[in-house]
């Protein structure tokens, strides 16, 4: 009987660690799910993009006009950083598209290398095709409440 019990208790205690180690490694996915941003930086990059330069080629400003949904794409870092430069009047370009004009194809033709990674830190080359331009830009992400979120953008 004693081996029984003993049987079934380890059995119990199996499932539930394994229980407990499953939800927390399922905690980082559902809070990039719940964020609605992909949990890829390459996929990151291309949602952004994609909304980003459509946005922008409606007239509007992401901004001033959808700031809680660039929040979900770019860290708090990225986003006080241009602040200030805004403050200071030293925007001399997009922050994001680091160029002052813009081609609305960009939003269709987005090519993404592979990210390199380094524990929170993820860089890619990404480059906008367009009709009339084709851009390059050097993308830093960095990892923020479980989430990729844009944290540097470079001319390429």
């Amino acid at each position: 009987m004693r081996s029984a019990r003993s049987s079934a208790r380890r059995r119990l205690a199996f499932f539930a660690g394994a229980f407990v180690l499953l939800s927390m490694l399922a905690v980082p996915v559902a809070r990039a799910q719940e964020s609605g941003v992909a949990a890829k930086p390459e996929a990151v990059i291309r949602e952004f993009y994609k909304w980003y330069v459509q946005t922008v080629s409606a007239n509007r400003s992401p901004m001033m006009d959808e700031p809680a949904k660039l929040k979900r794409y770019a860290t708090a870092g990225m986003l006080r950083r241009i602040d200030k430069l805004a403050k200071d009047q030293e925007l001399g370009a997009d922050p994001f598209l680091q160029a002052q004009d813009s081609d609305e194809a960009w939003a269709k033709n987005i090519k993404v290398s592979d990210p390199k990674i380094a524990g929170n830190v993820a860089t890619a080359k990404v480059e906008l095709k367009g009709r009339e331009m084709t851009h390059k830009l050097a993308v830093t992400l960095r990892q923020e409440s479980g989430a990729w979120k844009i944290d540097k953008v470079d001319p390429k």
